[in-house]
């Protein structure tokens, strides 16, 4: 009787071992399988991301032009209308003096992408990612990014609050839309007033000054947020190399 027993005892413990050995390497393979679906949700996630940030490079790269060069909007045609401040009536042509002026006003729409960082984000999704340092970068865009908006919409406020509202009472302007380069459609001459006085003007200068000023500190910053987002698509460049 004993040695059937010890059989029995033996097989059910095989037969046991058998069932969790199974249940193991069950386990193993969808753990396995799951590891791979994140690896494969990761890469995507990844190219899409570079995708992005790419457009958001592009266009930061428009907006450092603007913020330097930009024409009704940019730091060179103010330090070529505070140049001019002081020239008595006459001193150049009315057509150019109608262009500096017009550079005061032109505002700037940074337009920057955010719609896969944000999905990942709100989804949870940016866990995903399995290096810290990207997952640290991505993150801290977001306030990089707002300090791009906030500087295009100070930049809008100031216009519209201080200088816009001097222009209309020291020379009338007839049609201003800062966006759309209003003295370009309507032609030269967008003053119902002579405007040669506002060169003479020391609030109308220190109102340029201030607008350069809030140019130039934007720049700063924008260069900044470049360098960040440079950063970001190294990171990103770097993880699709290896996944």
């Amino acid at each position: 009787m004993t040695q059937p027993l010890g059989k029995s005892n033996r097989r059910l413990i095989l037969e046991g071992g058998a069932i969790v050995l199974s249940i193991l390497i069950a386990f193993g393979i969808e753990a396995a399988w799951e590891e791979r679906g994140e690896r494969v949700r990761e890469r995507e996630a990844i190219q899409q991301l570079a995708a992005e940030f790419e457009v958001v490079r592009e266009r930061l790269a428009g907006l450092d032009s603007t913020y330097e060069f930009g024409r009704f909007r940019g730091i060179a045609p103010l330090r070529e209308l505070l140049g001019v401040m002081g020239s008595e009536a006459g001193s150049f042509s009315d057509a150019r003096l109608d262009s500096l002026v017009a550079s005061s006003l032109g505002g700037i729409v940074p337009d920057l992408p955010e719609g896969v960082l944000a999905a990942l984000v709100g989804s949870g999704q940016l866990g995903l990612i399995r290096s810290d340092s990207l997952r640290i970068s991505l993150a801290e865009w977001a306030p990089q990014r707002e300090i791009v908006d906030r500087d295009a919409r100070n930049l809008g406020d100031f216009t519209a609050e201080h200088l816009l509202p001097f222009l209309w009472e020291n020379a009338s302007v007839r049609a201003v839309d800062v966006n759309t380069r209003y003295h370009v459609e309507l032609g030269f001459g967008p003053f119902d007033r002579d405007h040669w006085p506002l060169l003479q003007s020391r609030t109308f200068e220190n109102l340029i000054n201030e607008r350069l000023t809030l140019l130039e500190a934007s720049l700063r910053r924008l260069r900044t947020a470049v360098t960040h987002v440079e950063r970001i698509q190294r990171l990103l460049q770097a993880e699709l190399a290896v996944t």
